[in-house]
């Protein structure tokens, strides 16, 4: 039995996936998208399927790709930069690199 947050995660990558099409004015928009829909939904079920599945808010996911952003272009003495580049103080740069550094220690 499928939960009824399965079938509306399907219904919204089905439904991007006609959007997407569509706008690119792909022929049969919708039915390419309705079928590629079907095969990841099939694809997740086999591979993922049982699986208690936490998804991040889009704010988690944006700040985890930032962080990571500044912990791979921090060359030692980009504080400043990396600060300005993201909107953020240099004291969070600091903060995020303390972080990452005890994740990639540990």
């Amino acid at each position: 039995m499928v939960s009824k947050n399965a079938e509306r995660m399907a219904m919204i990558i089905r439904g991007r996936l006609v959007e997407f099409f569509a706008a690119r004015n792909v022929p049969k928009a919708y039915e390419v998208g309705s079928e590629l829909g079907r095969e990841i939904e099939e694809l997740l079920i086999k591979e993922l399927g049982g699986i208690r599945l936490t998804i991040p808010c889009l704010k988690e996911a944006n700040r985890a790709a930032r962080d990571y952003c500044i912990f791979r272009d921090f060359t030692g003495a980009n504080h400043e930069e990396l600060a300005l580049r993201h909107g953020i103080s240099r004291k969070q740069v600091y903060n995020i690199l303390r972080k990452r550094q005890l994740e990639f220690i540990f």
